[in-house]
């Protein structure tokens, strides 16, 4: 059995378009449970409100969407102090920004040089991957918080597998060989 990672093309289970399509469907989805809950506890992210969790998310989408809209893979943008645009609502905040980072990943295409943190298939395909993970991660999360969590769609869990081990363990390993 090889110990290098699968290719490129064969790591990623779900194309591009699926990954963007889960996305979507799941900022609804955070959206629709999250409305009314801010002050909920969220007992897989300890210490952290359900408003916690959006900011979190609106930094994630902020920063995301900059970054492709810069179109550069040597770099990453600061991401800058921000704060909630005065008087808008978390949800509705997040909801917009999240449709806004989609509206710019689809127009992009899975193919815009695109910096990220792990060094590895510096596009946007690499984004819409990272960004389906996240936010099906972060709408669990919300769930939790309101006692009514659903399944992480099968082929999206098992992207999330492949990253795991061959992005977020290729990244950290180096770094911590003692995790090995």
């Amino acid at each position: 059995m090889s110990s290098q990672p699968p290719s490129e093309s064969r790591s990623h289970i779900l194309s591009f378009e699926e990954h963007l399509e889960l996305l979507s469907d799941d900022v609804r989805r955070l959206v629709t449970v999250t409305d009314g809950a801010l002050a909920n506890q969220v007992p897989t992210c300890p210490g952290w409100t359900v408003l916690d969790l959006l900011d979190h998310l609106w930094h994630v989408y902020m920063f995301w969407s900059d970054q492709v809209e810069a179109g550069d893979r040597t770099s990453a943008l600061e991401p800058g102090e921000r704060s909630w645009p005065a008087g808008a609502d978390p949800v509705e905040a997040v909801e917009e920004t999240a449709a806004n980072l989609i509206a710019r990943i689809e127009a992009a295409g899975p193919d815009l040089a695109c910096w990220n943190w792990s060094g590895q298939d510096l596009h946007t395909a690499w984004l819409a991957r990272r960004m389906a993970l996240e936010t099906a991660v972060h709408r669990f999360d919300a769930e939790a918080a309101t006692d009514t969590i659903t399944p992480i769609e099968s082929g999206l869990a098992a992207d999330g597998i492949g990253e795991r081990l061959y992005v977020h363990l290729a990244a950290d390993l180096p770094e911590a060989p003692e995790a090995t």
